[in-house]
């Protein structure tokens, strides 16, 4: 049998949870969910309690009586509140959402403000007679809750500037068709539907849905990191298609938004190799082995070899490297400067984890944003290196910089949320990344 729990900071917001799933809910429907600062503060301490709780994994946000949320309390605007709190923004959401999952259950309007914190969710589940709306513009102003960042990213360009220009609302089978709303309900059913989906989502592995991942270590099991390609099987693939997926691999590793390290001990050979160097960081075991070992088996270079290895240690080092495809130890790779960090075999666990921890405490979209400029600048002159570094600055003070230099303003330790993660390969052409 299901037992609930409920939460009480304050009228305006309900928390119930039960069976790993967490429901927020605006419960101001006299006002139609708009909101004040006292509902802003109680949302921000209902977030604070779903992270803290190790048995909740996913919440669902929802407004009670039939809307969603109208956006920001007017009346109370004119009496001066302001519904954002310091690195958290609008309704103590919008700008810092949850690092665990959270779907928004959207029955009826959505808009301003309301249509912002949707957007804020991971997932969108909305009655099919939802509407959502950013009508700003008609009033003067400008939708500041992350709204206009968000937008472009779930919807074509052309219609997310519909939205934002004409403060016309959109429906929710337009915005299904577009991709902004994950699934349609039947009216008064979204909560159950997204119920239905949050219980989906809980049933899978904690990694899985963990919204707060931040850096991703790869190693290998029994003493060995990897020594490339399986060889010993009699039935290889065609070499086509082997190499579309050892590209595919090479790719995804190369361009991850995350923070990367390799834990290596034990043998890094062939791909396994280049596997390493294509994370951001290599901690290397003083016992471990490298080799470029694909000319022992006739083979050439591949997984990315050939791009990375002159940039870390000069053209002429790299062919050494290849075409001799010699044994090195941890040592002399560490004297080439390919490993970042060496360290004894029993430190290799706790040195990679310091450094995995001090990488989670930083600020999400800066890193992914600054590994990005100093891949593209190694590789390009300084009048485009500046150029990049001009058009990724604004990205940051759209993201986790204005809290950071907030806390450091007022002595307190900053907390980086990574507010929305842009597609930081952009970056690498900097007319893509300036609209």
């Amino acid at each position: 049998m299901t037992t609930k729990e409920s939460s009480h900071v304050s009228d305006k917001v309900v928390s119930e949870f039960a069976d790993g799933v967490a429901v927020l809910t605006i419960n101001r429907p006299a006002a139609k969910n708009a909101i004040d600062l006292e509902t802003a503060q109680a949302l921000a301490a209902a977030v604070d309690e779903f992270e803290a709780r190790d048995d909740i994994s996913i919440a669902i946000l929802t407004g009670a009586g039939g809307t969603f949320c109208a956006g920001m309390d007017l009346k109370a605007f004119t009496r001066g509140e302001r519904p954002s709190l310091p690195g958290r923004g609008f309704a103590g959401i919008a700008a810092a959402p949850p690092r665990k999952p959270l779907i928004a259950a959207v029955e009826g309007w959505a808009l301003a403000g309301g249509c912002e914190l949707a957007l804020s969710a991971d997932l969108i589940v909305a009655a099919s007679d939802a509407r959502f709306g950013l009508p700003e513009v008609k009033r003067g102003l400008a939708a500041a809750g992350g709204g206009l960042l968000r937008l472009p990213k779930v919807l074509p360009y052309q219609v997310a500037m519909e939205i934002a220009l004409t403060g016309d609302p959109i429906d929710a089978a337009r915005a299904h068709h577009f991709g902004m709303v994950n699934t349609l309900a039947e009216p008064g059913e979204a909560l159950s539907a997204a119920r239905e989906l949050a219980t989906r989502i809980a049933a899978n592995g904690p990694l899985a849905v963990d919204a707060d991942i931040r850096v991703v270590v790869l190693t290998g099991a029994q003493g060995n990191f990897c020594s490339g390609a399986d060889l010993s099987s009699g039935a290889l693939p065609h070499p086509v298609e082997r190499m579309r997926r050892v590209n595919r691999a090479a790719e995804l590793l190369g361009s991850f938004d995350k923070p990367t390290i390799a834990a290596v001990e034990g043998y890094a050979t062939g791909a396994g190799w280049n596997m390493a160097l294509l994370c951001d960081f290599v901690i290397a075991s003083s016992t471990a082995r490298f080799s470029q070992i694909f000319a022992r088996r006739g083979l050439s270079v591949d997984f990315g070899g050939s791009w990375i290895l002159p940039r870390l240690v000069g053209l002429h080092t790299a062919k050494r490297l290849v075409m001799l495809a010699e044994m090195i130890d941890a040592a002399e790779a560490d004297r080439l400067g390919l490993v970042s960090m060496l360290v004894e075999p029993d430190d290799l666990e706790s040195a990679t984890a310091d450094v995995a921890g001090r990488l989670a405490q930083g600020p999400p979209v800066a890193l992914a944003l600054s590994g990005r400029l100093l891949e593209a600048g190694s590789s390009s002159g300084l009048r485009d290196a500046l150029d990049r570094e001009a058009a990724a600055q604004p990205i940051n003070f759209a993201s986790d910089s204005p809290g950071a230099i907030a806390a450091f303003r007022e002595k307190r330790t900053a907390r980086f949320d990574g507010v929305w993660l842009p597609d930081t390969g952009s970056v690498g052409d900097h007319t893509d990344s300036v609209r």
